[in-house]
């Protein structure tokens, strides 16, 4: 099998972008059955440098960025996938391009879009959300088969875009123990053991207004309580950084919020295995990465019952309602005064969720659909 892996960003990648490629392409190029790979990335991106070992197999070549008024493929790329010849080609994102020597397979990941829930701010934003759904349903459109992280994104597909679900293979994602977790010099000295803690890229979507508002009802039993927020907000998004610190600001728990920004993986490590309580604010998810990291570190969480953290979660999470901060003030106060037994009763219940999610997993089902797809497409 000789697969060919298209990354068409438009020069930056999500974190869950990331941690696809990062997990699943040297599985890929382990593969008794995969002969060989085609990795076209933008050049912004250099995938290559994302390993520390040269990965068998696998051949990395560069792309211009993408754009939405340069539609499909450039005919440099084309070339390459002919000189290549692949047996099916794997697009990681949503791009809506043809190709006619090989079945297409598209990884649907970024869900707010299709939903309508807010990605940004301005005008500009809008013009990209509607362009991200145009490119989805050009992607459902040009593909053999789309892989969607969880099954909420499949009925969601099926259900509003009156799509064959044959055509949807629901896939989970992944989950990566944790590594040595040391503690990080940056940690504030005042930062008490039972902070409340959540992360995630800043935007519009996440709903972090809820746990903001939540804090002050928090302080009155735990006045010692912080909460320190992971996480950056691209310029798209700096608007809505900047509402959440004046809600904070007006609320005058200013003080009681650390922003941490975007920080490296093993001190996040830190905090997910430190805080007294993870929470989750999300409007809407496709599967969402922080919230298996959360289950891996063993967190007592709270989350939304929004779609998809409940499937994700199960039933190692407390649930409010999106927006009922009454309701998210008393979770997560229920959550901070468990007993030591207690947490470590949720904490265990955590691990044993995060166990469902592999990548040896979502790579064998993945190969499973690529031999399908094949098998039909020689018919």
């Amino acid at each position: 099998m000789r697969i060919a892996i298209i990354n068409l960003t438009g020069g930056g990648i999500s974190g869950g972008h990331k941690k696809y490629i990062v997990n699943m392409l040297p599985r890929f190029s382990a593969s008794s059955e995969i002969k060989s790979i085609l990795c076209i990335s933008p050049y912004t991106l250099d995938i290559e440098s994302w390993f520390s070992s040269k990965l068998p197999k696998v051949i990395f070549d560069k792309c211009r960025p993408f754009s939405f008024l340069r539609r499909g493929l450039e005919a440099e790329t084309v070339e390459k996938l002919d000189d290549f010849k692949p047996d099916i080609v794997l697009s990681t994102l949503e791009k809506g391009f043809k190709y006619d020597g090989a079945p297409i397979v598209t990884l649907l990941q970024n869900m707010a879009p299709l939903t309508g829930d807010k990605t940004g701010c301005g005008i500009i934003e809008k013009l990209k959300s509607f362009a991200r759904r145009f490119e989805s349903k050009m992607a459902i459109k040009n593909s053999a088969a789309i892989i969607t992280p969880t099954k909420f994104v499949k009925d969601f597909i099926v259900s509003t875009w009156k799509t064959d679900s044959s055509k949807l293979e629901a896939i989970s994602f992944g989950s990566n123990e944790p590594g040595v977790i040391d503690k990080p010099e940056e940690v504030p000295s005042n930062l008490p053991e039972n902070f409340v803690f959540t992360a995630g890229s800043i935007e519009t979507y996440r709903g972090l207004e809820d746990l903001i508002k939540a804090m002050p009802a928090i302080k009155v039993k735990n006045p010692q309580s912080k909460l320190c927020i992971a996480g950056g907000a691209r310029k798209e998004a700096s608007g809505y950084l900047t509402s959440l610190k004046k809600i904070a600001e007006n609320l005058g728990v200013s003080d009681d919020i650390i922003w941490l920004g975007n920080i490296p993986e093993k001190d996040l490590s830190w905090y997910y295995a430190n805080c007294g309580v993870f929470v989750l604010t999300s409007r809407v998810e496709s599967f969402c990465f922080v919230a298996v990291e959360a289950l891996a570190h063993g967190c007592n969480c709270i989350s939304t019952k929004s779609p998809c953290l409940p499937e994700v979660l199960g039933d190692a999470s407390v649930y409010y309602d999106f927006g009922d901060i009454d309701g998210l003030s008393k979770g997560v106060l229920e959550i901070l005064e468990r007993t030591i037994e207690e947490k470590v009763k949720f904490s265990d219940i955590a691990k044993k969720r995060a166990l469902d999610f592999s990548w040896d997993n979502a790579f064998l089902k993945t190969i499973a659909l690529f031999e399908r797809i094949i098998s039909s497409s020689k018919k």
